[in-house]
This record gives structure tokens, C-alpha cells and sequence, in this order.
């Protein structure tokens, strides 16, 4: 099974310890701002980590997300037409496409999304992933 892994399984794998598991797989260049964007909510938003320390998580999750493999192309007009008829962000969507056009697995802790990808492929949460 190969996976696709989207920025909140890769935030959860990673502070749980196991991004061993998850480095062979694939992600898009969008999980790399939706990263960012995990650590400025724990900063900013619910004020549980420190700027610096915040820093520190992204610059190991930034150094991770480099050394997983990218599918940067997407079927721009599938994935409005997905987000759409589901009510979804094209965000998400985009994962959904890049997993369907890829035959990939797609690995997501948001449950919306996941039940969505359901739908239409395999979508299961960090916690299921096989052990490889």
C-alpha cells in the first residue's frame, strides 16, 4: 500500500515519534504550509508552545516534509468539482484527487476529510497505518 499523507497525519505521526514510518510516502507541496500553519495555532492561537520552541517543530517537521516524496501535478477541474459536490475546501479536495489520480492511500487525522475520501478511495487515520 502506498500512502498519501496529508499535514495532519504528518503533525500527529511525528510528535507521536513514529515519522520513520511515514518517509517513504507521499505528500503535496501544501502540506508544507498547512504545517506552518499547525505550529503558528499552537503559538499563536492556543498559546501552548513558545515562539522559539514553535521554531524548533517546524524547522524538524519542515526537514521531514524535504525528505518525503512530492506529486505537485492536480487535476485542477476534478478537484473543484470534488470540493464542490461534497461541500469540502478545494484543500482537501486536492488531497482526494492527488490520492485517486495516483492510486494512493490517503492517510488524514481530519475526520470530515476522511469520511469523505471514503467515498471515493482508501482513507484511514495515522493510527491504522501498517506497520511496514
Amino acid at each position: 500500500m502506498t500512502l498519501l499523507l496529508d499535514s495532519s497525519a504528518i503533525f500527529n505521526l511525528y510528535t507521536e515519534g513514529r515519522y520513520a514510518s511515514f518517509l517513504d510516502a507521499y505528500t503535496t507541496p501544501l502540506a508544507r504550509y498547512e504545517l506552518g500553519n499547525a505550529v503558528w495555532k499552537r503559538v499563536h492561537l492556543a498559546k501552548t508552545t513558545k515562539q522559539e520552541e514553535g521554531q524548533k517543530l517546524l524547522d524538524a517537521l519542515d526537514t521531514l516534509y524535504l525528505k518525503m516524496n512530492k506529486i505537485t501535478e492536480i487535476d485542477t477541474g476534478e478537484t473543484l468539482k470534488l470540493a464542490d459536490e461534497n461541500g469540502i475546501t478545494y484543500y482537501d479536495a486536492s488531497y482526494i484527487t492527488t490520492a485517486l489520480d495516483h492510486g494512493l492511500t490517503l492517510i488524514t487525522d481530519d475526520t470530515r476529510l476522511r469520511k469523505t475520501a471514503s467515498k471515493y478511495l482508501t482513507a484511514i487515520d495515522s493510527q491504522h497505518i501498517p506497520t511496514q
